[in-house]
């Protein structure tokens, strides 16, 4: 939650100085898209392609 809550804050700035919504959207878009892809919380990482699999996963200890 701590995160979502950063991550509001810091699209807050740039959504308070340009006049437009929509170029507060372009500009996170990049910035958000790749996040959803890179997160194991909706998808068990085991049915997922194995390079973005190997994203998610934790390290293995070595």
């Amino acid at each position: 939650m701590a995160i979502g809550f950063g991550a509001g804050r810091m699209f807050l700035v740039p959504g308070l100085l340009v006049r437009r919504s929509t170029t507060v959207m372009t500009l996170r878009f990049p910035v958000l898209f790749p996040l959803v892809f890179a997160v194991n919380v909706m998808v068990d990482p085991a049915t997922m392609p194995p390079w973005l699999a190997a994203v998610v996963a934790p390290p293995s200890p070595t």
